[in-house]
């Protein structure tokens, strides 16, 4: 007897059955590391977005490089899917979040801590 693939029913539907879990809770650790560091949601703070998009795609470079360099010493594969992920949200509009000088919530700094608006999050 034959096996047929399977097929979805409903093909408009995104494939989310597909994306790897572990991939998914790595990048959502590279967010608490973040958040706790800069200040949740951060990143969404955008002053000048061309800036933002060359300083996000040098960074995640730089950790596909380290990575590809040998470096193990931080999880550079999920801090570049981060970038990827935040280029993704200011190219798109994304609609849960207000992408335009927003304050972050919950922010709290520690004494002669830059303020969370003056740069985007590095990875």
């Amino acid at each position: 007897m034959e096996r047929k693939a399977y097929t979805r029913e409903n093909k408009d539907i995104p494939h989310y059955s597909s994306v790897c879990p572990t991939a998914e809770k790595q990048l959502a650790n590279i967010h608490k590391e973040g958040d706790a560091r800069y200040g949740i949601d951060n990143w969404t703070v955008v002053e000048d977005l061309e800036k933002f998009r060359r300083d996000v795609f040098d960074h995640a470079r730089e950790h596909m490089n380290l990575y590809l360099l040998g470096d193990r010493s931080e999880n550079h594969l999920a801090k570049v899917m981060w970038g990827m992920a935040a280029l993704i949200h200011h190219d798109t509009d994304c609609q849960h979040h207000d992408t335009i000088k927003k304050e972050p919530r919950n922010v709290t700094r520690k004494k002669n801590q830059r303020k969370s608006s003056d740069k985007p999050r590095e990875t």
